[in-house]
């Protein structure tokens, strides 16, 4: 108990500079598990924000508080075709007194729904610059000629990437760890295993290597979304590095950390009829809403774990949703069956259960 007081005192001792003053808190609760081998518990880090996705929130507090120290006017951001990133940029700095530059990949449709939507209510026209589909392969050379418009400007522009992949997040996103543990001791007991989704992996890094540094060790099990399973060690190990020279050590070891895929349709953004159902039935059961690229396929990789035979307490990070949720208001619509049109009944192959997604499992040792 002492040594783990101290891990926590140091780690904020190092963290306090980088954070505003206050932060918003998560909800842990228990729910009914799928499995009675496992006791469920969630961290509703959606909570921490009615649109921003929690571990994004996270992120943006010590990305805000190092632009503050290094003098930062004006930022160039960088994100796909309905980038939650790039809506949570927006709001979260809309406010503030910068110059924004939004660079996005350019929607395959005219239809402005979703994130598209969202961002063209929080940013200006002027602001958002689009790229054709076949030459994203040139935004990073995009941005940084946005940026060097703004330096010859005598601005001071921050660029944030993809994801806000970068070690200014790290800081903000060590809060969730901190969280976790903190919840842990409250209830006198350890969580055997720790579920997260992934996008760039670096939430899912800054978890595990924060916990390695706070002598933590459940399992961790990471469902990749935006990439291939084979393509998120390089970044989980990149984000490490990252986490060890912010802490100023490396850990004892590290967590076991097992790499799902993502379940079927794999491809990035990809959504069928199964997921749509899936998202309506995880609302009615649980009162979560979650987003059917990113959080229903987490849920649903979940329940495969549970179905397989995971033991123990168990944490689901409900990192949020209702952002993601916008842009298939039409196909939830007509599933739940309040489409205007009257009730509907599903079609029956929604109502098969998906085969489980295979997974990698990988060991990592100091």
């Amino acid at each position: 108990m002492q040594n783990l007081n101290n891990n926590l005192d140091a780690l904020w001792q190092k963290l306090a500079p980088h954070l505003p003053a206050s932060l918003p808190q998560p909800m842990l609760q228990q729910v009914q598990s799928p499995s009675a081998q496992a006791q469920l518990w969630m961290l509703r880090d959606d909570y921490l924000h009615p649109l921003i996705h929690g571990p994004k929130l996270r992120k943006l507090f010590s990305i805000r508080q190092a632009m503050i120290s290094k003098g930062n006017d004006s930022l160039v951001a960088i994100g796909g075709i309905n980038s939650n990133n790039l809506v949570a940029i927006a709001q979260f700095f809309r406010q503030d007194d910068l110059l924004l530059r939004f660079l996005k990949k350019k929607p395959h449709t005219p239809d402005v729904r979703g994130n598209e939507l969202l961002l063209r209510m929080l940013a200006r026209p002027e602001e958002i610059m689009e790229v054709e589909s076949s030459d994203w392969n040139m935004a990073s050379a995009r941005v940084e000629e946005l940026a060097d418009d703004l330096r010859g400007r005598g601005l001071n522009p921050l660029i944030i990437p993809e994801g806000s992949f970068m070690p200014e997040a790290i800081p903000g996103l060590l809060t969730l760890p901190i969280d976790i543990v903190g919840f842990e001791e409250a209830r006198e007991f350890q969580f055997d295993h720790i579920f997260i989704d992934a996008g760039t992996g670096i939430t899912a890094g800054a978890l595990a290597y924060g916990l390695a540094h706070l002598g933590r060790f459940p399992s961790i099990h990471v469902t990749v979304i935006a990439t291939r399973p084979n393509k998120i060690t390089e970044p989980l190990l990149k984000v490490g590095q990252w986490v060890n020279d912010f802490a100023g050590e490396n850990p004892p070891a590290l967590p076991d950390i097992v790499i799902h895929a993502s379940p079927p349709p794999g491809e990035y953004g990809a959504v069928n009829a199964a997921i749509i159902q899936k998202t309506i039935q995880i609302g009615q059961k649980y009162g979560l809403l979650t987003d059917p690229v990113y959080t229903t396929k987490h849920f649903i990789s979940l329940e495969s774990r549970l179905q397989e035979g995971i033991a123990g307490r168990c944490l689901f990070i409900m990192t949020g949703g209702l952002s993601g949720m916008i842009g298939f208001a039409d196909q939830l619509g007509k599933a739940s069956g309040f489409s205007g049109e009257g009730p509907q009944t599903p079609p029956h192959h929604q109502d098969r259960r998906e085969p489980a997604e295979p997974h990698l499992s990988l060991r990592w040792v100091a």
